[in-house]
């Protein structure tokens, strides 16, 4: 009961150890005055109805471990508030001081003699603080202080009338079965809140629509979006109740680059993974029975830009074992029947270094099967929770701050040397991703990442010592500048990101009784909970995707995430200008100030890339995952291999051949010019990869030749010197004049 401090933090506590917890607050929100690491978590909680809440309600009694509830009469509220502030009248009683009835004889009238100064009741009236008559006054005359002598209620109520006839705005429970409190008709509550075990609630009956001027309670979150380079994917949901909204058009939004409007070009909405309008095959209902196998709609061939990447990436170095095997299995059944078709799904995990366990594939099975064999793998967080119980008894335990500062400052580098691997490794891989077309997305499952290493051990020093002066020390680990630029890449590389934090509902396990301090243990766990939560949502919401957060049960959070990937709605534009390489902030609202229950999600922005920058992603694209796209039709021959003077090297010689009729050229004096560059890229069984090399390759055809060289292929050789063993060479072909680009990978076997 309550909306204050105790209140809060006495409920998130019991919420955090499986307690189905109820809120009881007379006022439409919890109090402002909540302590600042407090108050997100309450509201969060309350939000998601995690934490049920009874806001404007009040306890007006308990019987038989139940409590009685009833609505706050805003009038009542407001005059007993007025009539606390108004000033007393000369000779009048105040009203907590007012004459009470005798202990021994209850026949007698409660007259009572007026005071003139109530806050000296206690010497000058003590008759009024025991009850009875003033002296020199009889019983025999009670008309003498009508005036003072006020009743009580049930004094003034007609025999049988109920005691609840103050309370008749209550609206009645429901019938009660019988023998539970079945035989109460004085006391009709509103609704009754069972404090036994099972914490059972009986409802009122309620009207459905909200009371005026009550507050309405907002839902959590709402909707993602999936920006593409001049093209942002974003999905418009209910703020309340966290619905799709479709049927929106083109002039239903506003789109800004950089805070100036931008006319929005091209737009489409995608609907439960179909673009309403678009040719889909009918169903098999309205098919006549063919001589051959006709594919259904779910069979239809995805346009790349709309096909999903997805990643599964486990981080096992920040996951426990318990905690990564249970969201797993989640995870199995939202690959197994939320996927589509034409969507491709990867598993990666981090054990200090990138693994790369099964490669993109259209079968989701095969990731799901994968996942098991992940759970014989060491999940290393437990090595994490040793190393902290450690540094924290070693705190407590220290006579003077010297003494275990250096300590602190150690463990602190410590972790954040393996945060900075962390961030390495996901800068990495988002480079990686960056040529690959259609939608990408993260799925990253961790128990959480440090924004800035070692910040509640820190606090638990300065706690113990009372020195603020440590706390300065954490910024030399503050790692919030590495995961900006992480969210900044995801952004210019288009890639969305969807955490879940694995841990799910957290428990204090800070400190024991002995080490209690007048700070307390909770605040410094808080501490340690929200910086381990804070890079998880921010690298969701600054990339337009979703986190998932306090939850041991992560599946209705992965529907909705399947739902981002079904639906959404692409919008496009052009910049002005092209290629600069500049950082570009977006921003969609809803035109309509009517929609204000209405919320849009989406990627922050992008990064206009220059086209060298472009086609070197690409190249890395099919180096890396096999990617292929050949619009002009070229392909690589292997002309031959020689030892080279270098151990274990090899001279490779390929031929790149050019169809020279797919080409675009610009007609000179007496000559035709041609403006085509390479970049050529290759990878080792071992996952090293060679920078990508730029060759201009100018392409001259005398006039007279043009159409006879229509059917013939420009030859280009290069000799390549490369490691023994199983390589992958990728290339990229650019035809300037055209604009167009063809990406092509082959694999080979060097050395004997």
């Amino acid at each position: 009961m309550g909306g204050g401090n105790s209140a809060a933090e006495t409920a998130l506590d019991l919420w955090r150890n499986g307690v189905r917890v109820t809120l009881v607050h007379r006022r439409a929100q919890v109090k402002p005055s909540i302590k600042y690491w407090l108050k997100p978590d309450i509201e969060n909680r309350l939000a998601e109805g995690s934490i049920t809440a009874r806001l404007e309600t009040r306890v007006v009694g308990f019987e038989d471990g139940a409590a009685i509830l009833a609505p706050v009469d805003e009038r009542r509220a407001a005059a007993r508030a007025a009539r606390g502030r108004r000033r007393l009248r000369p000779g009048r009683l105040h009203p907590r001081h007012r004459a009470r009835t005798p202990l021994r004889r209850r026949d007698r009238p409660r007259v009572a003699r007026p005071c003139p100064r109530p806050r000296h009741l206690r010497d000058q009236c003590p008759w009024a603080l025991r009850g009875g008559h003033p002296p020199g006054r009889t019983p025999d005359r009670p008309d003498l202080h009508r005036k003072l002598a006020r009743p009580r209620p049930q004094d003034r109520r007609p025999p049988g009338a109920a005691v609840a006839h103050r309370r008749s705005r209550i609206i009645e429970t429901p019938t009660t079965p019988e023998g539970d409190l079945a035989d109460e008709p004085t006391r009709p509550p509103a609704f009754r809140l069972d404090l036994l075990a099972r914490a059972r609630v009986l409802r009122a009956d309620r009207r459905s629509g909200p009371r005026k001027g009550r507050r309405k309670r907002r839902g959590g979150q709402l909707w993602r979006g999936d920006r593409r380079q001049r093209r942002q994917r974003r999905r418009v949901r209910h703020r309340q109740k966290g619905n799709r909204i479709s049927g929106l058009k083109p002039s239903d939004f506003e789109l800004t680059e950089d805070g100036k409007p931008v006319t929005i070009t091209n737009f489409y909405a995608v609907e439960d993974g179909h673009r309403p309008g678009a040719a889909q095959a009918p169903t098999a209902t309205q098919l006549p029975i063919p001589s051959a196998p006709t594919p259904v709609a779910g069979e239809l061939e995805v346009p790349e830009e709309q096909q999903l990447h997805l990643i599964v990436y486990v981080d096992n170095f920040n996951l426990h074992p318990f905690t990564r095997n249970r969201t797993l299995g989640a995870v199995r059944t939202f690959l197994r029947s939320r996927l589509g078709r034409g969507d491709r799904v990867m598993l990666v995990t981090y054990d200090r270094s990138l693994h790369l366990r099964h490669p993109f594939t259209s079968d989701p099975e095969l990731i799901a099967s994968a996942l098991y064999e992940l759970e014989d793998i060491t999940a290393n967080a437990v090595h994490a929770d040793s190393d902290r119980r450690s540094i924290l008894e070693q705190i407590y335990e220290a006579n003077d701050l010297a003494s275990v500062e250096g300590r602190v400052s150690q463990y602190a580098e410590s972790i954040f040397n393996d945060l900075s691997f962390s961030i390495t490794a996901l800068r990495d891989y988002v480079d990686m991703l960056a040529g690959l077309p259609g939608r990408k997305a993260i799925l990253y499952v961790s128990d959480g990442l440090s924004m800035r290493a070692g910040e509640d051990v820190f606090y638990a020093l300065e706690d113990r010592f009372r020195n603020s002066s440590v706390l300065m020390t954490i910024q030399r680990f503050d790692a919030s500048r590495d995961f900006q630029q992480l969210t900044t890449l995801a952004n210019a590389n288009r890639v969305t990101f969807y955490t879940i934090d694995a841990a799910g509902l957290r428990t204090y396990t800070y400190m024991d009784v002995s080490n209690q301090t007048p700070l307390g243990g909770a605040r410094i766990d808080q501490i340690y909970f929200t910086n381990l939560q804070s890079p998880l949502l921010m690298l969701a919401e600054e990339t337009g995707g979703m986190a998932i957060v306090n939850t041991n049960n992560v599946a209705p959070q992965l529907d909705r995430i399947a739902d981002d990937f079904r639906s959404y709605y692409s919008l496009g534009y052009s910049p002005a200008q092209t290629g600069t390489g500049r950082y570009r902030r977006l921003d969609v609202k809803l035109k309509d100030a009517k929609r204000n229950g209405w919320k849009v999600r989406h990627r922050e922005g992008f990064r206009d890339k220059p086209v060298n920058a472009r086609v070197s992603d690409t190249t890395l694209a099919a180096l890396n995952f096999g990617y292929q796209s050949n619009p002009l039709g070229v392909r690589i021959e292997v002309a031959g291999m020689e030892p080279s003077e270098e151990r274990d090297r090899s001279l490779v010689t390929l031929v790149l051949h050019i169809p020279i009729g797919k080409l675009s050229f610009l007609p000179q004096a007496d000559q035709h010019r041609g403006r085509v560059r390479l970049f050529i890229a290759a990878k080792d069984t071992e996952g090293g990869v060679a920078p990508v090399q730029e060759v201009a390759v100018p392409i001259d055809i005398p006039a007279a030749e043009l159409e006879r060289a229509q059917s013939q292929f420009y030859q280009y050789r290069m000799q390549l010197l490369m490691r023994t063993g199983s390589q992958v060479v990728a290339i990229g072909v650019r035809d300037d004049l055209a604009a167009v680009t063809s990406v092509i990978a082959r694999g080979l076997t060097v050395g004997p």
